[in-house]
């Protein structure tokens, strides 16, 4: 490895101070120092635009962005104008349509929208972490490398004892890009009247599913509450509608699996997702074609550790891997551009 490949200098930009999006750019950070990558990590803080971060973009030979690139812009465009190399680390894929058409038609989305558009042109290269956002005619020229977090499991909670009836839980947002009426129709196909569906969400449900006998609508739950009704559950249904036009990465797996449930997933093809959920044990993916395969005796109310950790491996930061690939971006030689 040469001098030059070794003093490379990294900045990584976490563009939020928590939530998701911020715990996997830390773990990021965390992994490749410990490859000993030069690298100092940016505060973005949610905003367009920090003066202070230029100085440091500025000393640095690459730029590491993240999903939504939209809110990097201005850093991408400044770390291009002096010639710097920028890796777009991408989870997200915008515009979202349903069948072609927006999700969200209003100006300001359009505006995020192209912006994101804008950023994803500008980065010279792109990592992503499944095969199946290579789908994406912006996304095809990614390298497809694992950087998630690693399932978390919670000390094991089993709730009371569960009757006839399975019980699966939906936590999350309620609207159409989730396809919920569609979710319902495919889980009343494989369970018939024995499941009961468990809706923790703020959102009003859609009006097919209103007052159905075997839904609760629990509106929101806090972290806890969550946990609390997790244990009480079997399956957690991760739903997709088969009109989303977009590739994706479902992170609610990551939660579900936490709390040691399989998980139901239904919806629009993720071939690479749906592969590792089904390969590892940890799930089931519930489509016409199941049909009368999968019953309420197949879902395993605590899962084996050893189907999560299949699972999480696939997709789970791989450092060594990730912190390889960015020294390899260093040593190119050239004007930085695509590729």
């Amino acid at each position: 490895m040469t001098n030059a490949v070794l003093s490379a200098r990294f900045a990584l930009l976490k563009g939020f101070a928590d939530g998701t999006e911020s715990k996997i750019i830390a773990n990021i950070g965390v992994g490749l120092l410990r490859e000993r990558l030069a690298l100092e990590m940016l505060e973005g803080c949610g905003k367009l635009f920090r003066p202070s971060l230029f100085r440091a973009i500025a000393r640095c030979d690459v730029l590491i962005v993240h999903s939504p690139l939209a809110y990097a812009l201005f850093y991408i465009l400044f770390a291009r104008i002096l010639g710097r190399k920028v890796v777009g680390l991408v989870w997200d894929h915008y515009p979202v349509t349903l069948a072609g058409r927006r999700y969200d038609p209003s100006l300001r989305r359009r505006m995020l929208d192209l912006m994101e558009s804008r950023a994803t042109a500008m980065c010279t290269h792109l990592i992503v972490p499944s095969r199946d956002f290579l789908e994406a005619g912006a996304l095809s020229r990614a390298e497809v490398l694992p950087f998630w977090l690693r399932v978390d499991r919670a000390p094991e909670d089993v709730g009371e004892v569960r009757d006839t009836a399975v019980r699966i839980i939906f936590a999350g947002q309620v609207n159409a890009t989730r396809g919920l009426e569609a979710a319902y129709g495919e889980l009343e196909a494989h369970f018939a009247d024995e499941f009961v569906l468990a809706i923790a969400s703020r959102d009003p449900l859609p009006r097919a599913l209103a007052g159905k006998a075997n839904i609760e609508h629990l509106g929101f739950l806090g972290r806890d509450a969550l946990r609390a009704e997790m244990a009480r559950c079997d399956a957690g249904l991760v739903a997709l509608s088969p009109q989303f036009d977009g590739p994706g990465l479902p992170s609610k797996t990551w939660e579900y699996l936490g709390a040691g449930l399989p998980c139901l997933f239904i919806g629009k093809a993720l071939p690479h997702y749906a592969e590792a959920l089904v390969s590892s044990g940890a799930g089931h993916v519930l489509s016409p074609v199941t049909r009368g395969m999968i019953s309420a005796s197949d879902l395993a109310r605590s899962l084996d550790p050893a189907a999560i950790d299949g699972f999480s491996r696939q997709f789970a930061l791989d450092e060594r891997r990730v912190a390889a690939h960015l020294r390899t971006i260093a040593a190119r030689t050239g004007k930085a551009g695509q590729g």
